[in-house]
């Protein structure tokens, strides 16, 4: 398994650390995360009904709201799991060159 962690970061980290957290952190983190917390922030203002939940400016509303948080903590996320997992990549390499030694 450590293996196959290896093999994959590897062709991650040849894409790049920038397009990883755009893809992992903003796209598939921070977009679906932004949007489901625009949904509940609108649900709270209006007063835990749904009766008139949909308004005119909903859609902005829920865009801007997605949007802020798809770049702030998408890419606070990405960043945070690039770290990780670039140390764990590093940590079993370098194990593994030690073991070699041996």
């Amino acid at each position: 398994m450590k293996r196959d962690f290896e093999e994959k970061w590897n062709k991650t980290r040849e894409k790049g650390r920038s397009i990883y957290i755009l893809k992992y952190g903003m796209l598939m983190y921070g977009l679906p995360l932004g949007l489901i917390g625009a949904l509940i922030a609108r649900y709270f203002e209006n007063g835990f009904s749904f009766v008139g939940f949909f308004y005119y400016g909903l859609v902005g509303d829920i865009i801007a709201r997605g949007l802020f948080t798809m770049v702030f903590a998408g890419g606070v996320f990405g960043y945070l799991m690039w770290k990780s997992n670039e140390e764990k990549y590093l940590k079993e390499v370098s194990m593994r060159a030690r073991s070699r030694l041996k």
